[in-house]
């Protein structure tokens, strides 16, 4: 196991693992951005194997776990020694791609002992959308100030094995380039919208608003807002849980619908709560 220090040290690791095959696959996609995010908090580590490199990153209690394999025995072996060298530690996987591509890595992982906690499906959204602000009333910026309570009303609403509740440091990143949305008034926090724009595509990452507040419009004003910001994008994108059949009702009505990619979060208990 070794801890990642530089960028290029990932590049290189990566790079040693044999592509092209039929059995190659990946699961790491993070951005520039975030790698060296991660890799400035001391969080990013390497095991390699024959054929298999295993990415994990400490994320609080949970080691979220990536692969690249050449093929399906490899990256059993390489996920086999992980699990030998931590058996006490959560850890959870997301395995990313169509159905019939992901399922024979799906089974890969329950052989190690990892279970399905939950299918989140994508829906994207092509397009023009006004540039206005119609409908956005009372909905602000966020401001680096308000970073406590936006990572404090993360940690309370959202589950964080199927959403990935960003560090205080990503958390900083998104407001000084202008990706969250927030609605405030005398009761404190009650909605957020993060985004984040790379080229013409954008991608809505959470959105969110308190159990309580729900129907009071607070939602679709975010949701005006966001869309007004990305109108120049060419695609935007979202991951929303499989079973949530009221959620994509949501963003169908705002003209999303599912591009048939899946994202099965598979998470291995530790061998103590197990047993």
């Amino acid at each position: 196991m070794k801890c990642v220090t530089k960028i290029g040290v990932l590049q290189e690791a990566m790079g040693q693992i044999k592509r092209g095959g039929p059995d190659f696959s990946v699961s790491f996609f993070a951005s520039a951005s975030k790698i060296e995010a991660w890799i400035a908090e001391g969080a990013l580590w390497l095991s390699t194997c024959e054929g298999a490199l295993l990415i994990h990153r400490q994320d609080g209690k949970l080691l979220r776990v990536c692969h690249v394999a050449t093929d399906q025995p490899s990256l059993s072996a390489a996920l086999g020694n992980l699990v030998k060298e931590r058996p006490d530690q959560l850890m959870v996987a997301d395995l990313v791609g169509r159905p019939e591509d992901i399922e024979r890595v799906t089974r890969i992982y329950q052989r190690q002992g990892f279970a399905r906690h939950a299918q989140l499906v994508r829906m994207q959204r092509s397009g023009t959308w006004p540039a206005t602000m119609d409908g956005a009333g009372n909905v602000e910026l966020a401001r680096t100030e308000d970073l406590p309570e936006l990572r404090a009303f993360m940690e309370r609403w959202l589950d964080p094995l199927s959403e990935q509740i960003p560090s205080v440091a990503e958390l900083r990143a998104a407001v000084a380039s202008e990706g969250v949305f927030a609605v405030k008034d005398d009761q404190g926090l009650a909605g957020i919208l993060i985004h984040e724009t790379t080229g013409q595509s954008t991608a809505l990452r959470y959105w969110h608003v308190v159990g309580h507040r729900h129907g009071q419009g607070i939602g679709s004003r975010l949701m005006h807002a966001f869309l007004a910001r990305c109108a120049a994008s060419r695609r935007v994108t979202l991951w929303v849980i499989a079973g949530n059949v009221a959620a994509i009702a949501k963003y169908h009505h705002y003209g999303f619908s599912e591009d048939g990619m899946v994202d099965n979060i598979m998470v291995r208990q530790s061998e103590r709560v197990t047993q």
